[in-house]
């Protein structure tokens, strides 16, 4: 059998697929705009959150703070304000155009806030491809204690769950939610797939960026470079992964 497709995230901790536009839907007064949650604590055994919000332009949702939490925010369309005023300042005088700071395009230390220009950042290069999506579409992978949630942001992703009799196939804004010690294997029906994964631990991201090397270039290459099955194998197992 192949992934269940639900229209809410389950109460349990499993595998699963939501639709476009799915998802537990919430809402704050004045705010236009809705929060679909993805993944919360419930399927991922408190291990993370993912919610895909949509608005128009409007006033802000308002304050919010986490206790235990990080908050992290991707903007795949459109633009978020990160300052604001709070009170309508209409004779307010606008700063003067000035090139980007250096530090709009790094990560941030830990534990502190940081902003993150668009095609900026760390990026590591392995069999092809770019840190995002997935490098071995023949062998099942298997993370003892990670749970995987990935969103489609563009193209056609295929995703077979070990023991299943069939695959599926997601497409643009679905989710697939993976639970810790489940195998699976990734594949790609469109010429090109861009993916959002967040993982509650080291996940794929992980071995990508450790299996493969630093890449300075934002265009991936015409030309594939073969992965090191040794040193997959070895990263495979300092972060416990199966790989069969």
């Amino acid at each position: 059998m192949s992934i269940p497709v639900h229209n809410t995230p389950p109460d349990s901790r499993t595998n699963y697929i939501l639709p476009q536009l799915a998802g537990e839907k919430i809402t704050f007064p004045g705010w236009n705009g809705v929060f679909s949650i993805l993944a919360s604590a419930k399927q991922t055994n408190g291990g993370l959150a993912v919610k895909a919000g949509v608005s128009v332009l409007s006033d802000p949702p308002g304050f919010h703070w986490q206790e235990e939490a990080h908050d992290v925010f991707l903007v795949i369309k459109g633009f978020l304000k990160d300052k604001f005023d709070v009170h309508c300042v209409h004779d307010y005088p606008p700063p003067e155009f000035s090139d980007w700071l250096e530090t709009e395009n790094k990560l941030g230390e830990p534990l502190q806030p940081y902003y993150l220009r668009a095609n900026t950042g760390p990026r590591w290069m392995a069999g092809g491809l770019l840190s995002r999506p997935f490098i071995l579409a023949k062998s099942y992978m298997k993370f003892a204690n990670v749970d995987h949630c990935l969103f489609v942001v563009e193209g056609k992703l295929k995703v077979e769950i070990e023991g299943s009799s069939g695959e599926n196939v997601l497409r643009d804004r679905e989710t697939v939610v993976i639970s810790a010690g489940q195998g699976f294997k990734l594949d790609f029906a469109s010429p090109f797939v861009k993916i959002f994964s967040v993982a509650n631990g080291r996940g794929i991201e992980t071995l990508i960026q450790q299996v493969g090397k630093p890449f300075e270039g934002f265009v991936l290459p015409d030309k594939v470079e073969e992965v090191d099955s040794d040193k997959l194998a070895r990263v495979a197992k300092e972060i416990g992964v199966t790989i069969e």
